[in-house]
């Protein structure tokens, strides 16, 4: 029975315990009889505990024949509940003079079945035995159903009586041993071949499992039949296509992308082709679909490979476009920078302005290009168009509205900023050019005096001017003062057109009053001191003098006639300035002071020398420039 060592060991240790409890039997069935046994006699029974035997010894042939009942009830006993126990102890009860036992059964309704086994080895093995099944009819003390045997004595009956039992009993020992081994020995089998095919490599399932075929097929079919032969030779392809399968399987683990598609599509067709009639309608719709399958992978997985590459050109054009965007600012700053340094401030603000439209063209311009690219935006594959054709040239026609109307707009803010700046510029040149006339005329009167050649040619040039600026404004008075007047209501819209038309006549006539005006003239030059001025006139006067009023200049008179007639005063001239101050007196008495600059005289000669400070006066004042010729 040995399989491996340890199952070796084991069996030969239960078959020395099994030969020494034969031995320990046998001695004990010398002893049976009649007279009492040790309880030892009754070591091998199943009690329900030691209170079943508690209450003294047992006879004899009633120990002896409870070994037979255990024997012949088998799995069904559940156990002794009592032979010669403590609670019939005293009584006059079978159990009290060891000549009786009750068995417990597992299963009640075999009792009867039960009883007749007992029976019959009762008279096989000459045993005089008298049986009360309480479980059909209880006894009025019983405390529960089992069966009650009582064992009077055994005689021989030619049959061998309790030896012949003892050996019967041996032998169920033995087979039952005999079981257990064989049960054992398939279980050990069992859990070996467990073990082998949990730790088995693929290759030896291979083998085995096809070893195993070969032998069954071999067990079933008769030598030379024709389907042994048939179920050996698909076996055998069974068995090698099993093999190379595991070298199959790691060659497609090796392959790329495609080549391993290829292959599963080749095994795809294999199959169908294995498992359809050649020509067969519903083989070539098979093929066909398995084709237009594999297409449809071979398309995906194409797409799946380049996402990488299309998220690294997303990339490259996200970084492209800003890169290109900052160096176009860049550019711009720059550009606009050297147009500030190199340009006159009037061209810099109409170049800006140009610019700034340029701009605005477009960036409408780019607003509207995606807006139609966001409206015709495509699937992650560029096939389908994601709105519906109608929608999408709805939005299409509105984008283009959009746009016109963004030009539009653009079209007259721009329109609006020009006016506004050539106004402004406008304006400005007026400003200079009165500016530098006014000038001129102040330097010609302040150099040459207000009754010379050159003042009044600059007088003259500056009238010219103011006319043509107060005719130049006519357009803009009529204008401004029509919108006005129209806006009064009711009577607005009838007086507009006049009063308009009056406003312009006035600056007509103010230019003319302006082109009517000539340059004043100089009476004279009254440095020298001038005691009355006979009309009307214009003079010449210098930093220090004084002017009189009539009544001063009267009482001034009166003060100097009293004081010469009562007595001569000291008179004192502080000259602070680099005039020529003198002195005399007149035959009637009165003092006259002469003050001459000669600075003056000179200052007209330095004008003709170019880095004099008079001439570098005019110069930044004026546009004048020295004539060196």
């Amino acid at each position: 029975l040995a399989l491996n060592t340890v199952e070796k060991d084991a069996n030969a240790k239960a078959a020395d315990e099994l030969a020494k409890k034969n031995d320990k039997a046998a001695k004990s069935i010398k002893e049976l009889g009649s007279a009492y046994v040790s309880n030892t006699a009754l070591s091998g029974l199943k009690l329900k505990s030691n209170e079943a035997i508690a209450g003294g010894k047992a006879r004899g042939y009633t120990a002896e024949f409870a070994e037979i009942t255990q024997s012949l009830v088998g799995d069904n006993l559940k156990y002794f509940s009592a032979i010669n126990d403590t609670y019939h102890k005293g009584t006059s009860s079978k159990h009290a003079s060891g000549q009786a036992f009750d068995v417990v059964l597992k299963d009640a309704k075999k009792a009867k079945e039960a009883v007749a086994q007992i029976k019959a080895a009762a008279k096989e093995y000459g045993y005089q035995v008298k049986i009360l099944d309480e479980y059909a009819n209880p006894s009025k003390n019983a405390t529960g159903g089992h069966l009650h045997v009582s064992v009077y004595g055994q005689t021989d009956n030619g049959k061998g009586g309790a030896d012949l039992a003892w050996l019967k009993q041996q032998n169920n020992e033995v087979q039952k041993a005999a079981q257990e081994a064989e049960k054992l020995k398939q279980e050990t089998l069992k859990r070996q071949m467990s073990i082998q095919v949990k730790y088995a490599t693929e290759r030896e399932k291979i083998e085995s499992d096809h070893a195993a075929n070969v032998a069954e097929i071999k067990y079933l079919y008769a030598e030379g039949s024709a389907n042994r032969e048939i179920y050996l030779a698909r076996e055998e392809l069974d068995y090698i296509d099993k093999k190379n399968a595991k070298s199959k399987a790691i060659l497609v683990k090796y392959l790329d992308g495609e080549a391993k598609l290829r292959y599963e599509h080749g095994l795809a067709l294999k199959e169908i082709e294995l498992a359809s009639v050649e020509d067969d309608e519903a083989r070539n719709e098979l093929i066909t679909r398995q084709k237009a399958a594999y297409a449809e992978d071979l398309e995906n997985f194409r797409w799946a490979a380049g996402a990488k590459a299309r998220e690294q050109d997303k990339m490259y054009q996200s970084l492209a476009n800003s890169m290109k965007a900052n160096g176009l600012s860049a550019a711009g700053t720059g550009l606009d920078a050297i147009a500030q340094r190199t340009m006159s401030g009037q061209d810099y603000e109409v170049w800006r302005l140009a610019q700034d439209h340029d701009e605005a063209y477009d960036s409408v311009n780019n607003q509207y290009a995606d807006r139609q690219k966001e409206i015709n935006e495509k699937d992650e594959r560029g096939e389908e168009y994601l709105l519906p054709e109608l929608e999408r040239n709805e939005l299409l026609e509105l984008a283009r509205q959009e746009h016109l109307d963004s030009m539009w707009a653009m079209e007259q803010e721009y329109a609006l900023k020009d006016q506004t700046l050539a106004e402004q510029q406008a304006a400005q040149r007026v400003a200079i050019y009165q500016g530098l006339f006014a000038g001129m005329t102040n330097a010609a009167s302040v150099f040459f005096g207000e009754n010379s050649r050159l003042h009044k040619l600059a007088f003259a040039a500056e009238q010219a001017y103011a006319v043509h600026k107060a005719l130049m404004n006519v357009e803009e008075t009529y204008s401004n003062t029509f919108n006005s007047l129209s806006a009064i209501p009711l009577i607005g819209p009838y007086i507009a057109a006049p009063g308009a038309a009056v406003a312009a006549g006035l600056q007509v006539a103010s230019a003319t009053r302006i082109q009517g005006m000539s340059a004043p003239s100089i009476a004279g030059i009254a440095h020298g001191g001038l005691d009355y001025v006979p009309k009307e006139s214009t003079y010449l006067l210098d930093k220090g003098e004084r002017v009189l009023s009539p009544r001063q200049n009267k009482d001034l008179a009166n003060f100097m006639s009293n004081g010469q007639k009562a007595s001569a005063g000291n008179i004192t001239i502080n000259n602070n300035s680099s005039a020529e101050v003198s002195a005399r007196h007149n035959p009637d008495g009165t003092v006259t002071v002469d003050m001459v600059d000669k600075m003056i005289e000179k200052s007209f000669k330095r004008i003709r020398t170019a880095n004099s400070l008079e001439s570098k006066s005019i110069q930044r004042g004026t546009t004048a420039r020295v004539n060196r010729r």
